[in-house]
């Protein structure tokens, strides 16, 4: 049955801050069905598709750098609305500069919006993009875009462009700190929180066979729907090595944390692996025992121990 909008329905959905999901309860309608009358009421919003700018349609019909780190974010905090053909990103107001960077990736002309902490979630930055094309390539490569959370699948994607993948979805669903242990040194931790188990264990594969190292295993949070991937120590700096590549594409507070490793104490055993193996982007095996000409005395209280070193 068709349900009619009052004025003041139609008044709350073109002046509130409040995500569509939060009208809902507000004004008795469902998300497509405020979408829809809020773009017949605005007629920028109805040609969205139109003012798309220099939309780059054909953006994921091959991968590249900044397509797998895109899809990776998509993965992780992407949302889709088949019925409109669009797909967006919602993120922290801090972390907005991100979601302009993937503005003008893609060439769209589409301001990125940002609401104040009246909804669920608190304060947002939100873009969102029309264009079937983008759904259709990524749907092609395996990633699903109907009931992404519970249903998510590794995608096909080149070995060359794991790490960017990675990286993306790391800065959406992934966490990175330091702790402090009873020796006085610090432990490096990464962490990987998602609700599709399938799909963590997709990424543990490749992250052992990535960085020559054992995971280990997933663990489900208590009382939750989320399971969890950690490790932490020699792994986690090693992962950053791995994934922080050349890059132009990461969220600038992560990856800060990850560069106060490279001058931190982790405790003697730690650094030896840390340090004694050096990353070859072009080689297969992808990790080597460093050649002794780039080792050098690494003083830990008392101790002396080799790694290598940092350029």
């Amino acid at each position: 049955m068709h349900r009619t909008w009052t004025a003041e329905q139609e008044k709350i959905i073109t002046t509130s801050d409040l995500r569509d999901e939060d009208l809902v309860a507000i004004v008795n309608h469902n998300v497509a069905s405020i979408r829809e009358k809020r773009s017949r009421m605005n007629p920028k919003i109805r040609r969205m598709s139109e003012t798309n700018g220099n939309l780059k349609r054909d953006f994921f019909d091959h991968w590249s750098r900044e397509s797998a780190y895109i899809a990776g974010f998509t993965c992780a905090d992407g949302y889709f609305d088949a019925k409109c053909n669009m797909m967006g990103w919602g993120i922290h107001p801090e972390d907005a500069y991100i979601l302009e960077a993937f503005k003008s990736i893609l060439g769209s002309g589409l301001p990125v919006r940002h609401y104040d902490g009246k909804g669920v979630r608190g304060p947002r930055a939100i873009l969102e993009i029309r264009a079937k094309e983008y759904i259709a390539a990524l749907q092609k490569v395996g990633i699903k875009t109907k009931e992404k959370t519970y249903r998510l699948v590794w995608p096909k994607i080149s070995r060359k462009y794991i790490p960017d993948f990675v990286r993306g979805y790391f800065d959406g669903d992934g966490c990175v700190r330091f702790s402090k242990k009873k020796n006085g040194t610090a432990d490096l931790h990464v962490v990987f929180t998602g609700c599709c188990k399938a799909f963590l264990e997709s990424l543990r594969k490749v992250l052992q066979r990535e960085l020559c190292a054992f995971i280990p295993p997933i663990i489900k949070k208590a009382d939750t729907n989320a399971y969890r991937l950690r490790f932490s120590g020699w792994k986690a700096v090693r992962f950053g090595e791995w994934v922080y590549t050349p890059c132009d594409l990461f969220l600038r507070r992560k990856k800060a944390i990850w560069d106060k490793s490279r001058t931190r104490s982790f405790g003697s055993h730690n650094v030896i692996k840390t340090n004694y193996f050096e990353f070859i982007p072009n080689d297969i095996r992808r990790w080597r025992p460093a050649p002794k000409s780039h080792r050098k005395p690494y003083v830990n209280t008392n101790e002396t121990y080799m790694i290598v070193q940092h350029s």
